[in-house]
């Protein structure tokens, strides 16, 4: 506890004190005292020290100029970034001078040039809170020099830095510095098709380009988004492949990838109506078949009910959105009749319909009625409705007020209305839940009203008597 900071802070006067000039004897129990300096360091986490700005200004100059010098380079680097880490206060303002006073051609250039500073650098970013940075001079001097390089860096060395990388650019560009900048690397980035990056680094990639996106058209109204639709495009690309893996793996990181393309896909949709190219038609064709195709799998085992119900959703909304712009996304190959009729011929239909039953498979079963409504919403001539799809519609209708019992009214109701169904509806026709289950194999129907009472649920007609609000009788 507090003991353990004393002697830290102790060690660390000590240490400075004898760390530049100091003789081989001196030089040995310096190391030592540096060594358990960062195994202390690492124990107490992100607790501050509390140092004061002399003492931060003298461990700042010994570790730049010892890794000026090639002496303890990785040792020195790691020390400065825990404490910069601890204490960003009086080390922001020490590093902060250092980065805007002319890092690209003073005594520190050829370290700034051989990467010997950039996790400095990026500490330095990542921990400046705001109250200090206001107080800084050249604060946004120094930002811009390391986004610069941070910005070479994320088009050569991505996979090598990973999601830091990519959070010093994100903070950087949340101060709206080096917008345009940014925008250009990102627009390479993601034109990268063949690229082998991880995906957490593509899913980061796309949501950086999203938050510079709307920057960029928050400053400039007159100026249409140009990263939200190869955001929306990559997005097409990554999502089949990584459903596939889903579907093979039963893995739950692989539900949060698939989780996460999602939501991307939901953020960047509004760019959609910008593509133009065939090529960009035939890739979005591609991501809305696989959705469907492994949006209406079984999830029992694994239940990423919710994900595969995402996955039907990206059909529906991109359905709704070009439904509602007037743009190249007409020359898509897929109509909404179209993939109406692949859901109602997928092998797992019914399964899909009858997933409320499954733990996490509400969603699943909701958005394919949902999608189901909203492509006969669309494209109802082209449509047409035989007595086998009722039966599944009906077989999991409770006629009750959950959202799923009302979108198949709305559902059944559309079909009627606009002349979707290939017959006539009978009384017998209107079964559901249970009787109409029952009445699969059967020849011999009973055209009473007997069933009703049958497929009423006596629980739910019990919770239903209890809440009956008597105390508002009729006068």
């Amino acid at each position: 506890g507090e003991h353990l900071y004393v002697i830290m802070k102790s060690m660390l006067q000590t240490w400075s004190a004898i760390a530049n000039g100091a003789s081989d004897i001196d030089s040995d129990f310096s190391n030592h005292c540096e060594d358990c300096l960062l195994t202390m360091m690492d124990s107490v986490g992100d607790s501050r020290l509390a140092l004061d700005s002399t003492l931060a200004g003298n461990v700042t100059s010994i570790c730049l100029d010892s890794i000026v010098q090639g002496q303890r380079v990785e040792t020195r680097a790691k020390l400065l970034q825990s404490l910069a880490t601890s204490d960003s206060t009086p080390f922001g303002k020490h590093l902060c001078e250092v980065f805007s006073d002319g890092i690209t051609t003073g005594k520190y250039a050829t370290c700034w040039e051989d990467g010997d500073l950039d996790g400095i650098a990026a500490t330095f970013v990542l921990n400046c809170n705001e109250d200090v940075a206001v107080e800084l001079i050249g604060f946004t001097k120094a930002l811009s020099t390391i986004g610069e390089r941070f910005l070479k860096l994320m088009i050569s060395r991505l996979e090598h830095f990973g999601p830091r990388l990519l959070d010093v650019i994100s903070n950087i560009c949340s101060r709206n510095l080096l917008l345009e900048e940014t925008k250009c690397v990102l627009l390479s980035i993601l034109a990268d098709v063949k690229s082998t990056r991880r995906v957490e680094l593509d899913i980061g990639t796309m949501k950086l380009a999203i938050d510079v996106d709307s920057r960029l058209t928050a400053n400039f109204t007159d100026q249409k988004p140009q990263l939200l639709p190869q955001v929306f495009l990559s997005c097409c690309r990554l999502i089949p492949k990584h459903i596939k893996r889903l579907i093979r793996s039963k893995k739950d990181i692989d539900t949060r990838h698939v989780d996460e393309l999602l939501l991307v896909y939901f953020s960047s949709l509004v760019g959609a109506p910008l593509l133009q190219a065939q090529d960009e038609m035939n890739v979005i064709d591609g991501c809305l078949i696989s959705c469907l195709k492994y949006g209406m799998m079984d999830p029992a085992g694994f239940a990423p009910g919710a994900t595969l119900g995402g996955c039907l959703k990206t059909i529906r909304v991109f359905l709704k959105v070009r439904a509602e712009s007037k743009s190249q996304l007409d020359s898509s190959d897929l109509s909404a009749a179209q993939l109406h009729d692949m859901a109602l011929s997928h092998s797992y239909f019914r399964s899909a319909l009858g997933c409320g039953e499954v733990s996490g498979g509400e969603t699943q079963q909701a958005e394919l009625v949902k999608l189901l409504l909203c492509a006969v919403s669309i494209d109802s001539d082209r449509i047409r409705v035989e007595e086998e799809t009722l039966s599944a519609l009906l077989s999991v209708y409770s006629a009750g007020t959950k959202a799923v019992d009302q979108s198949i009214r709305r559902l059944l109701f559309c079909y009627e209305h606009k002349g979707c169904l290939a017959n006539e509806l009978c009384l017998s026709d209107l079964r559901w839940g249970s009787a109409r289950r029952s009445s699969y194999n059967s020849d011999d129907l009973d055209e009473g009203w007997a069933w009703i009472v049958e497929s009423l649920e006596i629980n739910r007609v019990k919770a239903t008597l209890s809440h009956f609000p008597v105390w508002d009788a009729y006068k």
